[in-house]
């Protein structure tokens, strides 16, 4: 399904910007929630699925992985396309059915802020052929069960620790860090989240330094206990020890 064929546009409305949807969203999972609204039919269609005649309705597109990856270009990867379809499932924005035959996809609410009627006139679909309905088929097919044991594995953890653990470097130990630290973090909220993600992502530029100077990173679930997010960054306090685990090298500094 070619989403050139559709031209026409959507309505993208302002108030997205106050939604958690985009405020915790990585720059990749913006750029994948833009380019699904886009590839998204804004009118009924007819489909294959799953072996069958399937009508797709406005919101809704057959689609793979490979394809949405193709319409954003070579900066995200697949697995970057994979975590944000659970994650934006995980928050009700849309319903991701997978099958050898193709991947379906449907917005959620999409007519309630989508305004179909005053779409331009939009040509008859062009008839498919049995190589595009069978194009990334096979490659489909072959990642079915992976991603089936991906999203059981993300169905773990809530959305915004998968925000902490995309932005912390070291990626040992997510179970314990998450099980024994970020579930024990008392009156945990949307702004602490966010403090906790943004102090994560400034200690993923101080690790290097910290290894430089022969100290010991820490693990996300030591950093997590011991609320290393409220530490200052270390351009504010102008010095790097703040950041080392290693005490005794303030006196060999």
């Amino acid at each position: 399904m070619d989403i050139r064929d559709f031209g026409g546009w959507i309505k993208l409305y302002r108030e997205l910007l106050d939604k958690p949807i985009w405020k915790l969203s990585t720059k990749e999972q913006k750029v994948i929630l833009i380019t699904l609204l886009l590839m998204a039919s804004h009118r009924v269609n007819e489909w294959e699925w799953a072996c069958q005649k399937f009508e797709v309705k406005p919101g809704q597109f057959v689609t793979s992985l490979k394809s949405i990856k193709k319409e954003i270009g070579n900066d995200i990867s697949i697995q970057n396309i994979r975590t944000a379809l659970v994650r934006f499932e995980k928050l009700e924005f849309l319903t991701n059915q997978s099958t050898k035959h193709g991947r379906l996809i449907s917005i959620i609410n999409w007519d309630s802020y989508q305004d179909i009627k005053n779409m331009p006139n939009i040509p008859p679909n062009k008839a498919l052929t049995k190589h595009q309905q069978s194009t990334n088929t096979y490659q489909e097919c072959k990642n079915v069960k992976n991603e089936r044991k991906e999203k059981k594995k993300c169905a773990k953890f809530n959305s915004h620790f998968e925000l902490f653990w995309n932005a912390f470097a070291d990626k040992r130990g997510k179970k314990p860090a998450y099980e024994k630290a970020w579930k024990k973090i008392p009156d945990m909220t949307e702004e602490l989240a966010l403090k906790i993600i943004e102090g994560a992502r400034r200690y993923a530029k101080q690790r290097k330094d910290i290894l430089v100077r022969g100290g010991t990173p820490k693990m996300a679930q030591g950093w997590l206990t011991d609320r290393r997010w409220e530490d200052e960054d270390r351009e504010a306090t102008g010095g790097i020890l703040r950041w080392n685990e290693d005490p005794d090298l303030e006196n060999k500094a």
